[in-house]
């Protein structure tokens, strides 16, 4: 699995742990993870906590 694969992967799990666990918006979180990671690959910088994170916590970062 490519290295952004995972990001996303990881970044999709936090936002539905931060957004209550709700089933049903699984593909909601996986677009805006996608979207946050592939921001970062274009602009050429490194992994990164989105601005909307605030001060929440990532465990896989």
């Amino acid at each position: 699995m490519a290295s952004h694969e995972i990001r996303v992967r990881e970044l999709a799990y936090f936002l539905w742990e931060a957004g209550g666990q709700r089933e049903g918006r699984d593909q909601q979180f996986w677009l805006m993870a996608e979207r946050s990671v592939v921001q970062d690959i274009r602009a050429g910088l490194a992994p990164r906590r989105p601005k909307w994170m605030g001060n929440l916590t990532m465990p896989f970062c």
